[in-house]
Parts: C-alpha cells; structure tokens; sequence
C-alpha cells in the first residue's frame, strides 16, 4: 500500500484548485416476510432447540423486483466487489429492517457529478427501494438550483429565484470561496426579506414521495446571519436565526406534522445573509431513503473543499449506512491532483465522522470517442485508479461501465434514445436502466452476507 499520508500534503495543496473539467415498478411489501409470520403465529417450541433457533431468526431475503429490460441491450451482470467487508454496516442495518427491528431509516448517500443533478438514477434507486422495503421519507433536497435542470424525483421544489443565489462547490463558487457547503455541496443564500424556497410532497399517484412527517432545514450559523421561519401548509411551525458568534457552524430546524401531504415553505424574516443547507423530508416509518448529492462537475477534489468540521457536525446529526461515490469523469488530470490519493483522503474524511461507514465506489459512465465507439485512455486509467484506491482504503468496488456494456456502451445508450441526446447524460430511461442493476447487485451482495450471517439482525 503507498504511503497515503507521504502524498496528502499535495492533495491537501491541490484543494485550492478544483479540477472541475466539465460544466416502474415493485409493489409495497405489506410487512413481515410470510415465513417471519408463520413464526410469530406457531405455538412455541422447546426452548433451546435446533427448530425453535431456525424459527426464531429464519432466513431473510433483500428482494427486489426484476430489472427493467429494454430489447437489444443485455449487459453482463456485474456484482460488488467488497473483499474487504466494506458494506457490513449497511448490510447489518438492512438484516434489521427485514427482521422488523429497525425503526430508524436505512440510509444511503450518493455522492455523483452532473449525471446526478437530475436525480434520475437515485430516484429510481429510492423507488425501488421504498416500494419494496418502506418508503422513510425522500431525505435530502437542495433548496436553490444552481442549474435550470436540476431537480429532484417524486417531490416538488421550487424558490424565488430572483431572492436566492444558489451556490455550489464547483462551477458556482460563493464569492469568498469559503468552505461552508454542508455534504450536499450546494447552497441557498437569501438577499432580501420576505425571500421564500419551498418543498412539498409528490402529487397523489406518485409511486412514493406522497406523504410526510417530519421536515429538517439545515442552515450555516455564522456571523451576517439572517432570520427565517417554517410554514407547513401556510402556518408558522418554528424558524430561527442564524446570527452567532465565532466559527461557523450546522444548525437546523425540526418541525414534526402529521403523516400525509405537506408544503412546507421556508421564509426570510430580514435582509440579513441565510444560509441555507438543504432540507431533509422523512417520514416516521421504517424504511429505506436515499440522499442524492448530485453536483455538476464534481470529482474529489472539490468535495475536499468543504469543510471537514462542518461535514462531521452534519454526518453526527445525519449518519449514513452506506455511501456510494459515482464521480471520476471530471478526474483525469494528473496535473492537478493525483487521483488515489485523493479519493483515499475523500474516504478517510467519512470515516473520520464515522468510522464504520459503508462506502463503495463506482466507475463512471462509458463515454466514447472515434464515433462513440471506443473508450478513451484516459477514462480506463481513471478506472484502474479508483480500484486502486477502493483497495488501499478497503472499500467495496461496483464496476459500473462494465454493468452498462462495457467498450461502447454508450454508444448504444444514445443509439437507443437512452441518454439527454449527448451521449453523456443518462435520461430517466437509460438511468432507470442502469440503477435497477447497481440496486439488484447490492440486493445479491446483501444475500451473499446473509447467508455468511444466519442471525444476522436477530442478536
């Protein structure tokens, strides 16, 4: 293993410049697995036994439903590499939820670049999920768009543009080019009163995302500070004001509602800077929710520019079970970063926080040049660098391309009208596509494990 700390000085020098190189469906699961039923309703069974164990803890399975296929497009099934027991705590989690023990969400973080600021492939992530296994909440929502397309799936946002500046660690740097981002790396700042962004639940037939029960905004405490308050569904149900003193630090509000459809509005209640984090929407249900941290050319380089403290006050108040990383399309050039080391710091940081946390790391899209059908150089030795750094920080490994088609997939994707017509970005389609094969990967590594861990959940 190369010596991380000997090359972190010049990760740490290369943070100032940001290589940013460019700009349905399963039902709900009613409950309890049938065979947990039938336990819980056979009369007991000597204690001790070799039958009353198996009926006590019986086997559990982390079903999905069956993949989208699409005619002509059958790529290899890819599974997770996790030689290193990487996704324990994800997967202990998970046995817990299935077993019916688990009451606080499963949650999963995906830290992506621009193929992730539409939301697609982590909306279908959070559809598959929650229609199978609970939908806890959608989780995470920026509250300004840093670009006119970005969105989120099965939840409804929007702001008063003309009040916010929405900034974000890469293509919109703040004007002091400070650190204070939070993990979803983009931010909402108020320039007037009366300044208003809002989130709301999905409209009525939406798979999920329809109801809610609980909203957190998280906002940057700090000097200029400004006041806000929450409304949900027009009433005042608390705020804050973000004025301190010394270091800038996480804050945020909690208002607790009823189970149901919700709008929940943020408002300004002075001229003064707010500064605001994100929004979280949960649900008091057990479940799965899956946090999209999609930022227009983000590599690991410019999610090292957040700051470190503020990013742990928020992962304490927020913890995940699992983070997925799917950047490295904007993580080629050796003149300004070198690319293990700088993953290996980006892995380090979480564990930091906390020290068992899942983490896996994806290669990027295929993307083509001589007519689309080759896979440049380049993005083959991004490739070989981050199974480099999956190995030497012992994290799990999904060979994504591979799972598209490998060697001019992309090609085919946008032959296929699966891609925003630039042979770049997925549209919903194609990232359906691919995500109900990263989502059928994690569900078979998961069963793997299980069978390793037959009480898994249940001690």
């Amino acid at each position: 293993m190369r010596n991380v700390r000997a090359r972190l000085g010049y990760v740490l020098l290369a943070l100032t410049a940001c290589a940013c190189n460019k700009s349905a469906a399963g039902q709900p699961s009613p409950g309890p697995s049938a065979s947990a039923a039938t336990a819980a309703d056979a009369p007991p069974l000597p204690p001790g036994s070799a039958s009353a164990q198996a009926e006590v803890c019986p086997p559990i399975a982390f079903d999905v439903p069956p993949p989208v296929n699409i005619e002509g497009l059958d790529p290899p099934r890819v599974d997770v590499d996790d030689p290193h027991d990487a996704l324990t705590r994800f997967f202990e989690k998970t046995a817990r939820l299935l077993r019916g023990r688990e009451k606080t969400p499963v949650r999963i973080a995906v830290y992506g670049d621009s193929n992730g600021t539409m939301d697609y492939m982590t909306g279908e992530m959070r559809r598959v999920l929650q229609t199978s296994h609970g939908d806890a909440g959608h989780g995470f929502v920026a509250l300004a768009k840093p670009w006119s397309w970005y969105r989120h799936q099965y939840v409804v946002d929007e702001y008063d543009r003309a009040a916010w500046s929405a900034y974000t660690v890469t293509t919109h740097p703040t004007p002091a080019l400070d650190p204070w981002y939070g993990p979803g790396l983009i931010v909402a700042q108020s320039h007037q009163t009366g300044a208003r962004t809002w989130v709301n639940t999905a409209p009525d037939g939406a798979p999920i995302g329809t109801r809610a029960s609980a909203f957190e905004i998280w906002y940057l405490a700090w000097p200029p500070g400004g006041a806000f308050d929450v409304k949900v569904d027009g009433e005042v149900k608390g705020g804050a004001d973000t004025r301190v003193a010394g270091d800038p630090h996480f804050g945020f509000v909690r208002v607790e509602v009823p189970d149901g459809p919700h709008n929940m509005t943020v408002v300004t209640r002075n001229p003064f800077p707010v500064r605001l984090l994100g929004a979280v929407v949960e649900r008091d249900e057990p479940g799965f929710q899956v946090d999209g941290f999609g930022v227009g050319s983000n590599n690991c380089l410019c999610v090292l520019r957040e700051s470190e403290a503020l990013d742990h006050e928020v992962l304490a108040h927020r913890p995940y079970d699992l983070i997925v990383t799917h950047i490295g399309s904007n993580t080629w050039n050796p003149a300004v970063m070198d690319p293990v080391a700088c993953y290996d710091e980006m892995i380090a940081r979480w564990r930091r926080a906390e020290s068992d946390v899942s983490v896996m790391m994806m290669t990027p899209p295929d993307w083509g040049e001589k007519g689309m059908r080759v896979t440049p150089g380049w993005m083959k030795r991004v490739e070989e660098q981050l199974r480099t750094a999956a190995d030497q920080s012992n994290v799990a490994f999904y060979d994504f391309r591979t799972a598209m088609g490998g060697e001019g997939s992309m090609a085919k994707f946008l032959a296929m009208d699966l891609t925003q017509g630039d042979g770049i970005h997925f549209n919903a389609k194609g990232a359906a596509f691919v995500a109900d094969r990263l989502v059928g990967a994690l569900s078979r590594a998961f069963s793997a494990w299980a069978e390793r861990h037959p009480r898994a959940g249940c001690e």
